[in-house]
């Protein structure tokens, strides 16, 4: 289970690291979507932290600080294998 949860937490790093929203945005911009329109919605996704910027993202009424967005680190920190104090290996957690 520890091998498959690791592997779990990497493809998951990797999902944070891929920016897939700025992406996708940035190909229906090559596809043809107006540039009001693009502009709108990064604006919108930047504003509500779908794409989080330091200062500009609010989440829950705060601010986002470079402190609150999730980074690869955070996401690849070690798993504990002590599962008598570590209640969430039922699960991915």
């Amino acid at each position: 289970m520890i091998p498959a949860r690791q592997g779990i937490k990497e493809i998951y790093a990797k999902a944070v690291d891929s920016q897939s929203l700025l992406w996708t945005l940035k190909e229906m911009r090559a596809r043809g979507m107006p540039k009001e329109m693009y502009d709108a919605y990064l604006d919108e996704a930047e504003r509500i932290g779908l794409i989080p910027v330091v200062g500009k993202s609010v989440v829950g009424g705060k601010t986002l600080t470079k402190d609150d967005i999730l980074k690869r680190e955070d996401v690849l920190v070690p798993l504990k294998n002590d599962f008598k104090t570590n209640r969430y290996f039922y699960g991915i957690g």
